[in-house]
């Protein structure tokens, strides 16, 4: 069902609120994941990325996602009618991912309420499943406050952050370390620089966060929507903000000399590595070509 004028006029007011992340976010290109036989083996790359671009109207199944009838796409974003999860998370529009159980995971979540504030017991946001076991819920926690934050539903720990949800987007990112005999799990919202996000505002610790599965959720015993702008998952940062100059291997703002000694020095199978430009995990020729043909001061 299509979504009421109030709810378009909604959207249209927080529309020139819309942060310049997204069009970082919607940036990253979605790589193959390759790991290698190690656990230390794996492949930096972008596991997710959705920004929601389809027709006004219900998300029916569009790009990948099920059980999507409490959910309609209006101006790019998908909005959760507050309907709650359903019998079994029916209502939780749900999609598979690659498999997430090692290493880190960095996930970027812009993602806002449209009535604030939320009222007891209401909740919102996206949850990690591992297949049909919830792991992770990213956003409001039932019944805690307004803030965001972070539980290891259903019966697990919880942590706010102090940062108070509004109408306009804001970027929450998370970052999941897969340890040898527990998970963590951190959160921050709206960080100044999300290259270098400084301490937590939040964080949990568990004993299995893997998951292979996000659902999008909301729902109270009142009136609680929930927009959700663009979702992003990925092993690094650089991923999920990718430098819009990467042939500038040294970050001094232009490819120069010194980015083409840093791509010879790190020739060769180099994964992660600021020379690897094109991201394939190796140091090669195409990355030679790419500085040589991006020589020059960074647009």
């Amino acid at each position: 069902m299509l979504l009421s004028r109030i709810a378009w006029l909604e959207v249209i007011a927080v529309s020139h609120y819309r942060s310049h992340y997204r069009s970082r976010l919607r940036s990253a290109a979605v790589l193959s994941l390759a790991f290698g036989a190690c656990l230390g083996a794996a492949t930096a790359a972008t596991l997710f990325s959705e920004s929601f671009d389809y027709e006004d109207g219900p998300l029916a199944d569009q790009g990948g996602w099920s059980d999507t009838s409490a959910i309609s796409v209006l101006a790019g974003i998908a909005i959760h009618d507050g309907s709650g999860d359903g019998d079994s998370f029916s209502l939780a529009a749900k999609h598979s991912l690659p498999m997430s159980s090692f290493g880190d995971t960095w996930i970027a979540l812009e993602a806002y309420q449209l009535e604030v504030p939320l009222v007891g017991g209401a909740f919102g946001g996206i949850s990690l499943f591992n297949n049909q076991t919830q792991h992770l819920l990213i956003g409001k926690v039932p019944g805690a406050s307004d803030s965001w934050g972070l539980s290891t539903s259903p019966d697990g720990a919880v942590s706010l952050a102090s940062q108070i949800s509004s109408v306009a987007p804001q970027l929450v990112l998370v970052h999941i370390d897969f340890g040898t005999f527990f998970d963590v799990a951190e959160l921050w919202v709206d960080p100044v620089d999300p290259l270098d996000p400084g301490p937590p505002h939040a964080s949990v610790q568990g004993l299995d966060l893997s998951f292979n599965h996000v659902y999008l959720r909301s729902g109270t015993n009142g009136f609680a929507r929930f927009a959700f702008d663009a979702i992003t998952i990925a092993t690094t940062l650089d991923e999920l903000f990718p430098s819009p100059c990467p042939t500038d291997v040294d970050g001094s703002g232009s490819t120069d000399f010194p980015d083409l000694v840093a791509v010879l020095g790190d020739w060769g199978a180099c994964p992660g590595c600021p020379a690897d430009v094109d991201g394939n995990g190796s140091v090669g020729f195409d990355d030679l070509i790419a500085v040589l043909g991006a020589w020059g001061p960074c647009p």
